[in-house]
């Protein structure tokens, strides 16, 4: 669940879709029995306690949005997790989230395991938009010899006065025949 704290989107963009589109409509939530309804103050109540977690989170958290502090997913490999023989090519694409209320520039560095060879990095430096994501893809060749295994691959992600260090890793999987 990637629910940030921006206006408009995640529960914010909720609570405003149930008071505009069906004020009066029932609820179902998986996870609690019985169909409910919230009263116009209740969602007032929990659009001001979400404003005030969006403020106290930025004052404890360093970025300049909070929201790189609570979504682990900002920066991510998809595929998480892939199989490759040895000798064979892996694609990856990096997905970076800037949740800046202005344009950043990310700087990606890939981190390989020894031997592995980095042929694509496509960009390295890539401008996002505020409140956008983009993909950074990635191409690596893994050597002939490369034993049977489980390997991370990670990423150091900077941007502004950001460095930071194997920030988020995808598992590849090295399987012999």
């Amino acid at each position: 669940n990637r629910n940030f704290l921006h206006e408009g989107m995640g529960f914010f963009f909720c609570l405003d879709l149930v008071g505009r589109v069906a004020p009066e409509a029932l609820l179902i939530n998986q996870h609690v029995g019985p169909a409910f309804r919230f009263s116009g103050r209740q969602r007032d109540a929990m659009l001001d306690t979400l404003r005030e977690r969006t403020r106290l989170l930025q004052e404890l958290l360093p970025w300049d949005d909070p929201n790189f502090g609570i979504d682990e997913g900002w920066a991510r490999f998809y595929p998480y997790a892939t199989e490759v023989r040895p000798g064979e090519s892996v694609r990856l694409s990096l997905r970076l989230q800037n949740h800046s209320p202005k344009e950043q520039t990310f700087a990606v560095k890939p981190r390989l395991p020894a031997g592995w060879t980095l042929t694509a990095v496509d960009p390295a430096l890539i401008g996002i938009p505020p409140r956008e994501e983009r993909a950074v893809e990635l191409a690596f060749a893994v050597p002939a010899n490369a034993p049977a295994g489980i390997r991370l691959v990670t990423a150091d992600i900077s941007w502004d006065d950001w460095d930071l260090r194997e920030w988020t890793e995808a598992m590849v999987t090295v399987v012999s025949d």
